[in-house]
């Protein structure tokens, strides 16, 4: 979270991150190894906020009230707030000065002021007696132009300060429209400052039950599309498969180029790991994406 890495205004600890490399050069062998970077900027919980709490002190970056799962955050900055994108900023040239020139890390998620601060949406935050009833965040000022420009500038921000690695923004619909993210997307793709770097994230990756305009739209997206799937194989009710046939197809179809399974996937163990034939079936599946 950027509450953990920045837990005071201009005071970086990034501790937590090496720690995490750490492990797994400790552990990789001979092998190589790449990884992504996903920092939330989010609501988060009371015992885990993704956005810095000093914020909440800060008069001058504007706040509203959002909702993500059973928790209120009543003094979230607003993600299209200049002041609150120049912190943002910050933490880009941070990191950036921290972790540039390790030629280990290939893709950096963009932080999203929303519920979970990666994914781009405000699930759960419409009218109770309403579902397409918005007006809880539309009367705060969300709209279409103040949140593609949250998406646009965040995303600018890092592709800027990364500015040879790859860029992913998570898309979801805001507000019930899919237009919108689209829209932000695109517009990055061919903004002459993002390389063609900023590609398209998908972290609902569930082969059924998709927003299919929404996923349409990012099938059809000329850069890159990443995917994260949504649950593990023992979830078939969100699943369509349990081996993952059904994501993974999905997943070929739309061209993604990277895509972020759970670990059980990948371990053979009784408990929580699949046995020899499931393994078996799932490597497949993972060899016919790569």
């Amino acid at each position: 979270t950027w509450n953990s890495l920045e837990p005071n205004d201009d005071q970086f600890d990034f501790s937590s991150i090496d720690q995490k490399i750490a492990i797994i050069n400790d552990n990789r062998g001979d092998q190589e190894f790449f990884y992504t970077l996903a920092i939330s900027a989010g609501c988060g919980s009371p015992q885990s906020p993704g956005y810095p709490k000093w914020m909440d002190n800060r008069d001058d970056i504007e706040k509203w009230t959002i909702k993500f799962r059973n928790y209120t955050c009543s003094s979230m900055p607003k993600g299209w707030d200049d002041n609150y994108l120049s912190e943002l900023k910050e933490l880009a040239t941070a990191l950036s000065n921290k972790y540039k020139s390790d030629t280990n890390l290939k893709l950096i998620y963009v932080p999203q002021a929303t519920g979970n601060g990666i994914e781009g949406h405000f699930n759960g935050n419409f009218n109770p007696s309403n579902k397409n009833d918005w007006s809880p965040l539309t009367s705060q000022g969300l709209s279409k132009e103040t949140w593609k420009y949250a998406m646009k500038e965040s995303a600018l921000i890092f592709a800027q300060a990364f500015n040879d690695r790859a860029i992913g923004l998570e898309l979801h619909t805001i507000i019930g429209r899919s237009d919108i993210p689209l829209e932000a997307l695109n517009e990055l793709y061919d903004d002459p400052r993002t390389g063609k770097r900023v590609g398209a994230a998908m972290w609902w990756l569930f082969g059924k039950d998709e927003d299919l305009e929404l996923a349409r739209g990012m099938r059809d997206f000329r850069g890159d599309v990443y995917g994260q799937v949504g649950a593990n194989s023992t979830q078939p009710t969100r699943i369509g498969d349990c081996d993952y046939t059904t994501p993974l197809d999905m997943a070929i179809d739309m061209g993604m180029r990277y895509i972020e399974p759970w670990d059980r996937e990948f371990k053979r163990d009784s408990s929580f790991g699949l046995d020899q034939t499931a393994y078996d079936i799932q490597k497949e599946n993972f060899r016919k994406f790569n």
